[in-house]
């Protein structure tokens, strides 16, 4: 049976009276204790702790421009699936082979794409692991590095193409990102 919903302001008013009755026993360490339990601080550092105990899998941030994430968002939304799904999904086709990234370049000196913004998912943390190792694999045969989050962009840009973002490798020569 779940516990009855308490009245806070009740609530906080016992726990003041709890502190006072501490600190007149001569318990100042625990009097403290309980009067910090009154704090913002102590609410904040609670409701962040719940909400992180809560979540299984890690933020990725995929480092893009603003109007490609607008655009990712609003085609997955369409869809009816969240970018974190879809990133499992970029890891599963990359890990099963079917998917492989190309090398990516920069975009030409000057050019307008937009804001640098991130795309935040959260990718199953086994998939992110075995794709870090495949990526660390893969190294060798493609002759640079692929990165996971590398993977999970230009899977959603194949899946999602945007006429104003031109395909990677159509980018001029440059260095990597």
């Amino acid at each position: 049976m779940p516990p009855k919903r308490r009245d806070h302001t009740k609530q906080r008013e016992l726990l003041a009276a709890a502190s006072e009755k501490l600190k007149a026993l001569n318990e100042e360490q625990l009097a403290d204790a309980v009067a910090y339990a009154l704090t913002d601080n102590y609410a904040d550092a609670a409701i962040y702790h719940r909400r992180e105990k809560g979540r299984k899998t890690a933020n990725m941030p995929i480092t893009t421009y603003d109007t490609l994430r607008a655009h990712l968002q609003q085609a997955a939304k369409e869809d009816g699936v969240t970018l974190s799904a879809l990133a499992n999904e970029a890891l599963r086709d990359f890990l099963n082979g079917k998917f492989t990234p190309s090398r990516p370049r920069r975009a030409a000196y000057g050019s307008q794409l937009g804001a640098s913004v991130n795309i935040n998912v959260r990718p199953d943390s086994e998939l992110r692991a075995k794709a870090d190792e495949r990526c660390k694999q893969l190294a060798e045969d493609l002759d640079w590095k692929p990165s996971t989050s590398q993977v999970i962009k230009q899977y959603l840009i194949a899946k999602y193409p945007m006429q104003q973002y031109p395909p990677l490798e159509q980018f001029p020569p440059g260095d990597s990102e």
